[in-house]
């Protein structure tokens, strides 16, 4: 239970004594009158601990404000900053009440930002964690419920026109939609870490900064593929109605080609092409007929593009299964923080620390005929 859940509870039990007191107290056991002196004295420590944790954060949250999601500024998530914000936090919010490494409990926001609106820089020399999906979609700050306008495709819906004198403008229909989205709830808890561990800055950053991010970067990206859109899941690329397809042709490059294709001949462009590790590495190795790489004319392995297309090396994706991602076709909705919680409550006995994670995010789909998924799984007969 965090210092603020804590606080709360004392506040609801002192209330009920007070209630029972009378005027002046006259109806309180003497066991009652010690019981409400020491939750008055405990709630004053938790009311401290909940004014710094305010404090601090209010100083080191900036990002997170509400002001700056309802802005609704696009950018790109920078979940690997979580690495390093996640334990810097952890230590800053330990360090006000004088402890070197981790206080036996603690919470504190990290914010999530939303970064660097241009391209996304495509190699990250020396990361532990190598590019990802998530790097390249765009991102919004959300409130944890709001709408958004989607564009639906339809036939024909009409053009401008030249317009004699005195006749009737032609009609274009918009095919616009208002969906209602809400910000869902990542969230991962580690299993007991050693106290000990925990006081050194190294181990810190390794448990939770590197593992912790990872497994919410590995969570984001599978939901934003594989989601279902219940109430337990974000709205997936594999559930979303109205985009379309590419069958396999020839080879994977061609197959590829023709998804783009798709998007560039209804005026989308090619935000990214997001292809399994497998498919990415036989794209890489591909050789032509006298035995020649490929990669010179289409692939540039080094800035990870395709034909000058953005690539993302997806792990969750299964092999044989690809999406060409539109331009302003889609965006990741965020409440731009992240709580981390950490307790030595269930594993006091053995001098043991868990710790928890948890943030929103949503899949905004603003135009489903701007993602294409891609088969690229050649037929075992035929061509």
């Amino acid at each position: 239970m965090g210092y603020m859940e804590q606080l709360a509870a004392e506040k609801k039990a002192m209330k009920a004594l007070m209630a029972k007191a009378g005027p002046n107290g006259e109806n309180l056991t003497e066991a009652e009158r010690k019981e409400l002196k020491e939750r008055y004295e405990k709630a004053k420590k938790l009311q401290e601990r909940v004014d710094l944790f305010k404090g601090v954060n209010d100083l080191n949250t900036d990002e997170v404000n509400t002001s700056s999601r309802n802005a609704a500024t696009p950018g790109r998530l920078s979940l690997r900053s979580l690495a390093t914000d996640i334990p810097r936090q952890a230590m800053s919010y330990s360090g006000k009440f004088g402890v070197k490494g981790l206080i036996q409990a603690g919470s504190t926001l990290v914010p999530v930002p939303i970064v660097n609106p241009g391209k996304p820089t495509p190699s990250y020399a020396g990361a532990e964690i190598p590019p990802r999906l998530v790097d390249y979609l765009p991102a919004v700050g959300r409130e944890p419920v709001y709408d958004i306008i989607r564009e639906t495709a339809v036939e024909n819906s009409g053009s401008a026109a030249v317009v004699p004198v005195g006749k009737e403008k032609p009609v274009k229909k918009l095919n616009l939609v208002r969906d209602t989205q809400t910000l869902k709830v990542v969230a991962v808890l580690t299993d007991e870490i050693d106290r000990f561990v925990l006081e050194d800055a190294t181990s810190i950053r390794q448990w939770l900064g590197t593992r912790l991010t990872l497994e919410v970067i590995n969570t984001v990206e599978n939901e934003i593929l594989h989601g279902d859109g219940t109430a337990t899941h974000l709205l997936g690329l594999d559930h979303v109605t109205g985009t379309q397809t590419q069958e396999w042709h020839n080879n994977i490059f061609d197959t590829i080609m023709l998804g783009i294709n798709k998007l560039e001949s209804i005026g989308v462009g090619v935000q990214v092409i997001a292809l399994s590790s497998a498919d990415w590495m036989e794209a890489q190795t591909r050789k032509d007929a006298e035995g020649h790489y490929y990669m010179g004319n289409v692939i540039d392995p080094t800035n990870r593009t395709m034909w000058g297309y953005q690539v993302a090396q997806v792990p969750g994706l299964a092999q044989g299964t690809g999406w060409v991602i539109g331009a302003d076709s889609l965006a990741i909705g965020t409440d731009n923080m992240m709580r981390l919680e950490w307790d030595a409550a269930t594993g006091f006995s053995r001098n043991a620390v868990r710790a928890r994670v948890e943030s929103r995010y949503a899949l905004d789909v603003y135009k489903p005929h701007g993602l294409v998924k891609l088969n690229l799984t050649a037929p075992t007969t035929g061509k």
